[in-house]
C-alpha cells in the first residue's frame, strides 16, 4: 500500500483512502524553454476536512476573504517517507464537495518572466557589473588580446560595420554572451546550469555585436554626450574670456534636437560622466554664481544656474549644473553659452561636454556608447532558446531547486551508454497482456511537430547570401513532408577582409559620398570571436566561422546534432509498465539511459506516469548506439604527429601557423604569457598561430612551449575482468 503525505502551507493534508495520486516526469528532450511539461500531479480531490480548510485558509466560506484560491500556495509530497518534492505548489481549482487541487513541481512558472523581460531590461544588471557604457571617442580601439584569456564583458571587437574597422567613428562594441546570460541570471534570480555549454565559441566568443545606436530610456547622463571644444578658435565671439561671456558651440551638428517635447541638457566634464564639472580658475576669490544658457540654431532655449560649487583646489572648483527644460520641434546645432558676472579674469573651460537625454535619439559620435538599450529586441527567454538551439540542448527544473535551468543532449545520454552508466530496469517491468517478454505494451513511431524534413537556419536579412540552413531527416513517408524546426531571431554574417583583417562584415553603414556614412539598423547578429594581428599588435575580432552554419560537415546539424538525428530517424517510443519505488522516481535522472534485457535494448526515459501500488506507465525512447568511442586520438601538426621547433626573427613581425588535424577536440593547454597564441578556424581548417614580440635585448630568449591537446571526456575507459583457475589437485 502506497502512503501519501501531502503538505500545503506546512499543513499535513487528509487524503480520500480511495484517492491515487498520479505524477507525471516529463523528460525536456524534444521540449523547448517555453514548453517543458512541469512534473505535476492531475487534479487531487481533498476532503473538507478541518486540516485541509486550515492549509487554504478557510476559503470554503464565503465570509473567508482569503488568499488561497488566488495565489501559488506552497506544498510538499512524500511517498513512503521519501521526498518526492519539497518546493512545489499547489493551486486551488474549484472547491464543492472536495476541495480540487493541482500540484506542480520542477515547475517551468519560474522561466515565464525570461519569456516577460526584454534582453534591454537588462540595464541595472549590466550596470552593476560595470558593463553597461563603453567609450566612444577618437581614442576607440579594438580590444587587445589577452594571455589569460579572460576578456570585458562589452568592448569593440573588430567588425566591419560598413565602413571598415580603422575609423573609430564606424565601430560599435560588442558583447559577450557570457555576460548577457550573467545578467539574465542576477535579473530573474535563475540560475543555468552549465551555461558555458550556451556560451560555446572555439575560440573567444560568442558576442553580440551592437547594430543599434539609441539613446535608451535611461537617461542619467551617459545617454547622449557630444564633445565641445574649448580652444581659441571655438570662441565666440573670437575673443578671450575677459570681460564677456564665452560663447561655446559645436563645430558640427552632432546633437540635435529631433522632437518635440522636453528635453534635458546638461554640462559634463568627459573625465566625470557621473556629472562632477571642474572649473579651473586663477583667483580662487573670485568665484561667483555662472549661469548656463542653451541655444538651437541661434534660438535660446533656456537656461539654468549653478546650485552647488565646492572647492577642491586653490586653482580649482567643481560646478554641478541644473537640468535646463528645453521645448522645441526644431533641429539644428545647439550651443552652450556659460556666463559669469564680470569681474576678474578666468581661464578656459576644459572641454566641457553636453549631454542630451531622450529615448528616441541615436547616440551621436563621439560620446558613451550604452548597451542594454541596443541590445537585440528579443525576450531573455528566446535568447536562451536560440543559444540552446545553436548547441543542441534540451532544458528543464531542478525538483530541487526550481529555479535551476539544467540542460540536457542526447549527447549527454549516448556518452553514458558509453562510459556504462546505464540503470537496469529489467526485473521491474511487467508483463504485458499479451504474455510476450519480447514486446512492449505499446509503440508510436512519430513525434508531434517533426517532420520528414526539419529545417534549422538563421532568420537571415537580404545582406546574407551564404546558405546557413541544415537539415535533420526522417524516413518515415506517414508524416509531413518539411516543417521549419528552428529559425534563430539572428541573422547569419559575411565575412571579409578588410584594413588587412578578414572579419564578419555587419552592414549598418554606407559611404554616402560626401566624406561621410548613412546609417541604417540591420538584424540582430551573433558571431565568434578570434584573434588577429593588425599593425604587430595582438586585437580581437569577430567572425562568422563555418562551424556556426546548420548545414556543411563541419556545421551546427553534424556536430550538435549528431546523435539526435539517428535517434528521430525511424524513431520509436515504446510503452511499457514497470514497477518503480519512490526512491527509483526520487532518483529518476533523465541523462540516464535504461536497460531492458527482455528487448535487448537501451532506452532514453521519456516520461513516467505513476499509478496505484507503485505500477507506473513509462515511455521509452529507443536509443541508436554505434559502439564505444574509439580511445585512440591523434593530434597533428602540419600532419605530422610528432612535436616542432619554430625560431622566431627577432623583430617580432613574422608570426608562424601550423594547420592542425585530429579526431577530437584540440585545446590550448599552456603557453607562454609573453607570447601571442590563437586557435582558430578558416575555411573549415583548424590553425594554430603563435607570434612573439620584439626582442630589443641581446640575449637569445627561450619561451616556455606552447601545449596543444585534446579535450575530450576522460571517463572514455576500457576495463579488463580477470579470473584464475584453481590450481589442478
Amino acid at each position: 500500500m502506497t502512503t501519501y503525505e501531502l503538505y500545503i502551507n506546512d499543513i499535513l493534508c487528509d487524503l480520500s483512502s480511495d484517492e491515487v495520486v498520479t505524477l507525471l516526469y516529463q523528460s525536456p528532450i524534444f521540449s523547448s524553454l517555453d514548453s517543458i511539461q512541469s512534473n505535476r500531479s492531475y487534479n487531487i480531490a481533498l476532503p473538507p476536512t478541518p486540516a485541509n480548510m486550515r492549509a487554504i485558509g478557510q476559503a470554503a466560506r464565503p465570509d473567508a476573504d482569503a488568499d488561497a484560491p488566488y495565489v501559488r500556495l506552497p506544498a510538499a509530497l512524500y511517498q513512503d517517507g521519501v521526498p518526492l518534492f519539497t518546493q512545489g505548489f499547489a493551486v486551488v481549482t474549484d472547491i464543492a464537495d472536495t476541495i480540487n487541487v493541482t500540484l506542480t513541481w520542477g515547475n517551468v512558472d519560474n522561466f515565464q518572466p525570461l519569456f516577460d523581460a526584454n534582453l534591454r531590461d537588462l540595464e541595472p544588471q549590466l550596470e552593476a557589473a560595470g558593463e553597461n557604457i563603453v567609450a566612444w571617442n577618437k581614442n576607440t580601439a579594438i580590444l587587445e588580446g589577452s594571455a589569460t584569456g579572460e576578456y570585458p564583458g562589452v568592448a569593440f571587437w573588430g567588425v566591419d560595420f560598413g565602413m571598415g574597422i580603422s575609423d573609430p567613428k564606424y565601430l560599435h562594441p560588442s558583447v559577450l554572451v557570457s555576460s548577457i546570460l550573467s545578467a539574465i541570471e542576477r535579473q530573474n534570480g535563475v540560475t543555468i546550469d552549465g551555461k558555458e555549454r550556451l556560451a560555446y565559441s572555439k575560440n573567444l566568443g560568442p558576442i553580440i555585436p551592437l547594430t543599434r545606436k539609441k539613446v535608451g530610456p535611461k537617461a542619467n547622463g551617459y545617454s547622449n554626450y557630444c564633445d565641445i571644444s574649448m580652444s581659441a578658435s571655438d570662441i565666440l565671439p573670437k575673443e578671450p574670456w575677459v570681460n564677456t561671456r564665452g560663447i561655446f558651440s559645436t563645430s558640427e551638428p552632432r546633437i540635435k534636437l529631433n522632437d518635440s517635447g522636453t528635453s534635458y541638457i546638461t554640462l559634463y566634464h568627459p573625465n566625470s560622466p557621473t556629472g562632477d564639472f571642474l572649473l579651473p580658475h586663477n583667483d580662487a576669490n573670485d568665484i561667483s554664481s555662472l549661469k548656463i544658457s542653451i541655444y538651437c540654431d541661434g534660438v535660446f532655449l533656456g537656461e539654468g544656474e549653478s546650485y552647488e560649487k565646492t572647492k577642491t583646489s586653490d586653482t580649482m572648483w567643481m560646478f554641478k549644473f541644473h537640468k535646463i527644460s528645453v521645448q522645441t520641434d526644431t533641429q539644428g546645432v545647439v550651443t552652450v553659452k556659460i556666463s559669469k558676472p564680470i569681474s576678474g579674469s578666468m581661464v578656459p573651460l576644459p572641454n566641457p561636454i553636453i549631454s542630451i537625454h531622450n529615448s528616441d535619439w541615436d547616440i551621436y559620435f563621439p560620446g558613451f556608447f550604452p548597451v542594454a538599450p541596443n541590445l537585440p529586441d528579443i525576450s531573455q527567454g528566446d535568447f536562451i532558446l536560440a543559444l540552446m538551439s545553436m548547441n543542441g540542448l534540451f532544458a528543464y527544473a531542478d525538483k530541487n531547486s526550481p529555479n535551476t535551468i539544467k540542460l540536457i543532449s542526447i549527447d549527454d545520454i549516448i556518452a553514458n551508454v558509453q562510459n556504462n552508466d546505464i540503470i537496469d530496469w529489467s526485473d521491474r517491468v511487467i508483463l504485458n497482456d499479451f504474455h510476450r517478454v519480447d514486446m512492449p505494451d505499446a509503440s508510436i513511431f512519430t513525434i508531434d511537430d517533426l517532420a520528414q524534413s526539419n529545417i534549422l537556419d538563421y532568420d537571415n536579412d537580404d545582406d546574407v547570401k551564404t546558405d546557413t540552413y541544415g537539415t535533420i531527416t526522417i524516413r518515415n513517408e506517414n508524416i509531413e513532408k518539411e516543417t521549419e524546426l528552428v529559425s534563430l531571431p539572428f541573422s547569419a554574417s559575411e565575412n571579409a577582409t578588410t584594413d588587412g583583417v578578414n572579419c564578419a562584415v555587419v552592414p549598418i553603414y554606407e559611404d554616402n559620398g560626401k566624406g561621410g556614412a548613412n546609417y541604417s539598423e540591420c538584424s540582430p547578429r551573433i558571431l565568434s570571436g578570434r584573434g588577429a594581428f593588425m599593425s604587430g599588435i595582438a586585437r580581437c575580432i569577430g567572425v562568422f566561422d563555418p562551424w556556426m552554419k546548420f548545414g556543411g560537415e563541419e556545421g551546427i546539424v553534424k556536430t550538435r546534432y549528431a546523435s539526435y538525428q539517428k535517434v528521430v530517424d525511424r524513431l520509436r517510443i515504446i510503452t511499457i509498465r514497470a514497477k518503480l519505488t519512490a526512491l527509483d522516481l526520487y532518483n529518476l535522472d533523465y541523462t540516464k539511459p535504461v536497460y531492458i534485457a527482455q528487448f535487448g535494448q537501451i532506452f532514453a526515459i521519456y516520461s513516467v506516469e505513476t499509478g496505484e501500488n507503485d505500477i507506473c506507465d513509462c515511455q521509452l525512447l529507443k536509443l541508436k548506439v554505434d559502439g564505444v568511442v574509439a580511445a585512440t586520438y591523434y593530434l597533428r601538426l602540419d600532419g605530422k604527429n610528432e612535436d616542432s621547433q619554430w625560431v622566431a626573427e627577432a623583430d617580432g613581425i613574422n608570426g608562424t601557423a601550423y594547420t592542425i588535424t585530429s579526431n577530437g577536440t584540440p585545446y590550448i593547454v599552456d603557453y607562454d604569457s609573453r607570447l601571442y597564441v590563437d586557435l582558430y578556424e578558416e575555411d573549415g581548417d583548424l590553425y594554430l598561430s603563435i607570434y612573439a614580440p620584439e626582442n630589443a635585448g641581446t640575449e637569445e630568449i627561450n619561451y616556455n612551449p606552447v601545449i596543444l591537446g585534446i579535450q575530450e571526456n576522460d571517463a572514455v575507459r576500457r576495463q579488463v575482468a580477470v579470473s584464475q583457475k584453481a590450481k589442478s589437485a
